[in-house]
């Protein structure tokens, strides 16, 4: 009996350690899942009716989790991936690497937050925080000509850095900081790096932010001869600013992005304005970014869009969207779904 209970006490013990251990950690399975149905059109394409992924925002899953290490100090990590639920395909592309979305590890503290790893960059979210169509590649004129912009107009390389490390402060009276540098992980490319950094502020209805990026290849060292030939270095300057009235909410950001190709650079400069109006329990959604460029035949292109979202519930939201999209030497494009957003 003594044998018995000095087990059942053990055991006890053993279930208020694990309980213990479970209350202070914690790991998450999330994700959003988006689709759309429309016709759309390339700049110099044809019309096609489609059944799509990703209209309002990309689909994807992630697991992430933290444990308390005590005196304010957290290990973190999240792996996520981006997939297309129109063929159950994993990635964005078929050439997407699986845990495209983020795949980090690092610490989080009274300092701030450090991840190494795969990372998504603050230059990307200071675009989607300030634009009315969010993380739309679908209908968001800002992410359109940022990240599938004419060649010398667009950002290079993807929304996330490989091999990289990225620092996030704490917030301080409303203005927050973040840095972050990706090495490109190659023997005889010494110095070959991206960096970039944001500073954003908000309080209340009123927030912006400015955010810097220069990036000397896309994936790999070297890569950028490959969409250019001469191209060796991208800087990129965004500045953004939004003011909630409650009767609309408006947003406008500036951009310059300065390519260096040899022998002739190409300078972007662009410009977007946007606005959020409610009405009835959802908003309507409009948009408008010009951008002219120096160099490489000065291309200009002007793309706008007006949508409505409405939430069915906390979770889910449906949609109908159309964007208009023209540049200099091409035949105009656009797009045009109804669709349906729900998260997890």
């Amino acid at each position: 009996m003594k044998k018995i209970a000095s087990c059942s006490i053990f055991l006890a013990a053993c279930l208020t350690i694990s309980q213990a251990c479970q209350a202070q950690s914690s790991v998450q399975l999330y994700g959003l899942a988006d689709m759309y149905v429309g016709a759309q059109k390339a700049l110099g394409g044809k019309t096609t009716w489609a059944e799509n992924s990703g209209g309002m925002s990309t689909s994807f899953w992630g697991l992430g989790g933290r444990e308390d290490l005590g005196s304010g100090y957290s290990a973190v990590f999240a792996i996520e991936a981006f997939f297309r639920p129109s063929t159950g395909a994993a990635g964005r592309t078929a050439t997407d690497t699986f845990f495209g979305r983020n795949a980090y590890v690092g610490l989080k503290g009274p300092q701030g937050t450090l991840l190494l790893g795969r990372n998504t960059l603050p230059y990307y979210v200071t675009a989607l925080s300030f634009n009315p169509f969010g993380n739309s590649f679908g209908f968001s004129p800002a992410l359109v000509q940022m990240y599938k912009g004419l060649a010398g107009q667009g950002m290079i390389g993807d929304t996330n850095w490989n091999n990289s490390v990225m620092y996030i402060s704490p917030n301080l009276a409303g203005f927050t900081a973040t840095g972050i540098y990706g090495s490109g992980n190659q023997a005889g490319h010494p110095g070959t790096n991206q960096v970039g950094a944001d500073l954003k502020y908000s309080n209340g209805a009123f927030a912006s932010a400015f955010s810097f990026q220069r990036a000397k290849y896309s994936i790999t060292p070297g890569d950028l001869q490959t969409s250019i030939a001469g191209f060796n270095l991208q800087t990129a300057y965004l500045a953004a600013a939004s003011y909630d009235f409650r009767v609309v909410k408006i947003s406008a950001l500036l951009q310059r992005v300065e390519d260096a190709i040899t022998p002739g650079d190409e300078n972007s400069n662009s410009g977007e304005l946007g606005a959020s109006i409610p009405v009835g329990p959802g908003a309507v959604l409009a948009a408008i970014m010009y951008t002219k460029s120096k160099g490489r035949g000065d291309p200009i292109r002007r793309t706008w869009s007006v949508g409505y979202d409405y939430p069915l519930s906390k979770r889910t939201d449906v949609y109908a969207a159309y964007m208009n999209d023209t540049a200099t030497g091409l035949s105009s494009g656009y797009n045009a779904g109804l669709g349906i957003r729900t998260r997890f």
